[in-house]
């Protein structure tokens, strides 16, 4: 293996590691949307709780969409 080779490896292996950290973030985001959809189903919290646990619910589903998005540019660049 040449020395463009090894670069081009490395570029790669490098690509993949920030690749999977993505997919880690959006796993963890969508695993705390699925607790907050569960909680939000709770008839007996108050309202003002339930508000809560949709706002959070949206910035995680903000959240998922950036990374999702930055996840797509990655893999468009390769």
């Amino acid at each position: 293996m040449n020395n463009n080779e090894k670069k081009l490896l490395e570029e790669r292996m490098q690509q993949i590691d920030k690749e999977m950290n993505l997919l880690t973030l959006i796993e963890q985001n969508l695993r705390l949307m699925k607790e907050l959809a569960i909680q939000a189903e709770d008839h007996k919290l108050p309202a003002y709780k339930r508000s809560m646990i949709n706002q959070t619910f949206q910035q995680l589903q903000e959240e998922v969409n950036h990374l999702s998005g930055q996840l797509h540019r990655t893999e468009t660049l390769h």
